[in-house]
């Protein structure tokens, strides 16, 4: 695993944190981090998602997934990350109110209607919160539920 790894003075057994970093990768400030739990006592590793590579591409990155996945997709997105698109299959959630209009990109979500992991009630919040919140595809049927 690429890192970097930051010791406790002393020895002995000591408790451990993983510290991962931001979407672009391992950067000075996830290693001050770590430097700063090392003085507290812990081992810590901010690990490197990217192999040591600094993704500086951030306008063309979008984000799918299923499940869980693609709710962290829409997360991102209710967070303001520039992002070039969201898919999710299965991962309708709603945020706080206000969150969508936060969502720059078009949003494609699927959902089998019959499926009974998300229920209507659900389905229907998730649309209502994308409307009101102009998202694309909302007009142009970009998300079908």
């Amino acid at each position: 695993m690429i890192g970097h790894l930051a010791l406790p003075s002393g020895t002995g057994r000591r408790p451990a944190v993983l510290l991962g970093p931001e979407g672009p990768g391992l950067s000075d400030v996830e290693r001050r981090r770590a430097d700063a739990l090392a003085e507290l006592g812990y081992v810590a590793l901010a690990f490197d998602l990217h192999g040591g590579r600094l993704l500086t591409d951030p306008d063309r990155i979008a984000a799918v997934g299923y499940g869980t996945g693609g709710a962290i997709g829409l997360e991102l997105g209710r967070d303001g990350v520039n992002l070039r698109a969201i898919g999710t299959v299965n991962g309708l959630t709603t945020g706080r109110p206000g969150e969508a209009a936060h969502i720059r990109c078009p949003v494609w979500a699927g959902v089998g209607s019959e499926d009974p992991i998300m229920p209507a009630a659900r389905r229907d919040a998730f649309t209502a919160e994308m409307q009101a919140a102009g998202v694309d595809g909302t007009k142009d049927d970009v998300y079908a539920v």
